[in-house]
């Protein structure tokens, strides 16, 4: 698949929020994997809804889902290793087990 970038198109969120102007991508093996906008700040294209004369992103989700790990962890008497991805089980583990605030602790702007 291929798509051409024009830059300096608006970022509008999935409610109308203006985001900036897109003004580059954020290229991994010579596939998009982001668009960064001159604001500095990167939107992942699985948040891309559409694309047209604006690009509209859908919300984030509330939860840290698909973020990284900055430091390792303890969950369920079970190390999880720094920049593993929080998935749904391991968000579901945390949170049975009493350690969500040590997940959410170890995920960036919290840990650095």
């Amino acid at each position: 698949n291929a798509a051409l970038f024009l830059p300096d198109k608006p970022i509008y969120s999935e409610t109308g929020a203006y985001h900036g102007l897109a003004i580059d991508l954020q290229l991994e093996n010579f596939s998009a994997v982001a668009i960064i906008s001159d604001c500095q700040k990167t939107y992942p294209v699985h948040q891309i809804l559409a694309s047209g004369d604006a690009f509209i992103i859908k919300k984030t989700s509330v939860f840290p889902l698909g973020r990284t790990l900055r430091r390792e962890i303890t969950v369920n008497n079970q190390s999880v290793a720094a920049n593993a991805p929080v998935t749904k089980t391991l968000l579901q583990s945390a949170a049975k087990s009493g350690n969500l605030i040590r997940l959410t602790t170890a995920l960036s702007p919290f840990c650095n």
